[in-house]
């Protein structure tokens, strides 16, 4: 079997990633023309913004799953690295966007679930394999 890549790298993330950086940048700048009371009422939305514009921007880089022979690679958002194997796969299954269409493959792992959107790199690679191997 070949090794198969599918990465985060969709647009989806980083669209996401820069209206929360648009966002955190709004609220900081505005901050500045309000008094100490507004500040601080607004400070937990700055930093709401800020931690979603950081995973969106990691999700957009480091989230990515191998398919190597009889092992599955995966690397968290952090870049954390995952070993698993096709035995500890317990269910595999579209799931469901907008207008009933499907949006990505969700895998329940016995200690982890793992979704893959439908707009990262090598997704359709991937759901080609799970077709073959009869897990979708």
């Amino acid at each position: 079997m070949k090794r198969i890549i599918c990465s985060g790298k969709c647009k989806w993330y980083l669209f996401a990633g820069a209206f929360w950086c648009v966002v955190c940048i709004g609220i900081s700048i505005g901050s500045l023309f309000i008094d100490y009371i507004g500040r601080l009422f607004f400070a937990p939305l700055m930093v709401y913004a800020l931690i979603r514009c950081l995973y969106f921007f990691l999700s957009y880089k480091n989230k990515r799953i191998i398919f190597d022979g009889n092992d599955i690679f995966y690397f968290s958002v952090l870049n954390k690295k995952y070993n698993y194997f096709f035995d500890d796969i317990e269910s595999v299954s579209y799931y469901f966007g907008g207008r009933a269409q499907i949006a990505g493959i969700k895998f329940r792992l016995k200690a982890k679930k793992i979704i893959l959107t439908k707009e990262m790199d090598g997704f359709f690679l991937v759901e080609d394999f799970l077709k073959q191997m009869e897990l979708l």
